[in-house]
Parts: structure tokens; sequence; C-alpha cells
């Protein structure tokens, strides 16, 4: 009894960490656009979520601006920082308007 109990009580402290084994790295640290749909896509739980990383990581990291825009920038790190967490289509759009509002308006 006392060997499950202390089975259980490791298993339940230390699952959580294997379960995230691979924490998702910082938005401001990834250099390209493989490494950022690598890193962030892999996460996404939601469909629209998905598309959207896609969509930033390409306006990140394949644009042609000459320029860097600095808000541009601020906005895709803010949806790289919170849509992969997103679980579905409306909680999507609402931290879509909230990177929106924050950042490019």
């Amino acid at each position: 009894m006392l060997k499950t109990t202390y089975a259980l009580l490791i298993g339940g402290i230390m699952l959580p960490f294997l379960v995230h084994a691979h924490p998702m790295m910082n938005p401001e640290e990834v250099e390209d656009y493989d490494t950022c749909v690598l890193e962030f896509l892999s996460e996404a739980q939601d469909v629209s979520a998905g598309e959207k990383i896609k969509q930033t990581c390409a306006s990140q990291f394949r644009s042609n601006r000459l320029i860097p825009d600095k808000k541009i920038e601020a906005y895709n790190l803010c949806l790289l920082r919170y849509l992969p967490r997103s679980e579905s289509m409306d909680k999507t759009n609402e931290l879509i308007n909230r990177c929106k509002s924050k950042y490019l308006e």
C-alpha cells in the first residue's frame, strides 16, 4: 500500500514535467520562419489558431518590409505568445482582437 501511494505521489509530481518536457520558446527568441512554425504550430490546439500562427510566422519572417515596423512586430509576438493555448475559434478570435487593440490601434 505504501509503495502504491508513493508511486502515485511521485507520478503526480513528475507527470506535469514529462508532459511539458519541451516548453515553447519565447517568441522573441525565434529567428526564422521554420523555427517559428515548428515551435508554435506544434502547440496549437485550435485549427483557426494554427492557421493564424502560420500567417503570423510568415508576416514576422517572410515579409518584404525594408524597415521593421515595431507595432506589427509587437502584434505578431502577442499572437505567438497567446494563440497556441487557444482551444476554440471564439477564444482565437478574442485573442486576435485583444492583440490587435493593444498593439495596432
